[in-house]
């Protein structure tokens, strides 16, 4: 079932959120562009749900927040968590440690990988 698209200002925040953006700040007028596009995708969002079952969150909320993660270049949930497994499989295919540690200081910082992975 398709959740409603209304905002609850004061359900999280005893700030208003249209006090804390200023009246002639670039979002205001990109969401006004946004809200355009998603009114006129409204009936292709309503025939995709079901007329049963629990509500979802609105397809429109869901598609402004990417926008603002977008805008404000903020990595998802599953970008860090592809770039954790990315780093834990690297660190799990690294050698064994050396029998000796790299103490030489004139050694190029290029050259220690290719002395351990030789």
């Amino acid at each position: 079932m398709r959740g409603g698209d209304e905002r609850s200002g004061s359900l999280f925040s005893y700030v208003d959120l249209e006090a804390r953006i200023d009246q002639n700040h670039p979002l205001r007028v990109i969401r006004m562009i946004v809200n355009e596009a998603l009114a006129a995708l409204a009936g292709d969002f309503s025939a995709l749900y079901s007329r049963m079952g629990r509500p979802s969150i609105a397809p429109e909320k869901l598609l402004r927040a990417m926008l603002l993660q977008a805008f404000y270049s903020i990595r998802s949930e599953r970008e860090k968590r592809l770039a954790s497994i990315h780093l834990n499989t690297l660190l799990c295919q690294s050698p064994p440690h050396q029998s000796k540690p790299f103490s030489d200081a004139t050694m190029d910082p290029l050259e220690q990988p290719r002395k351990i992975y030789a």
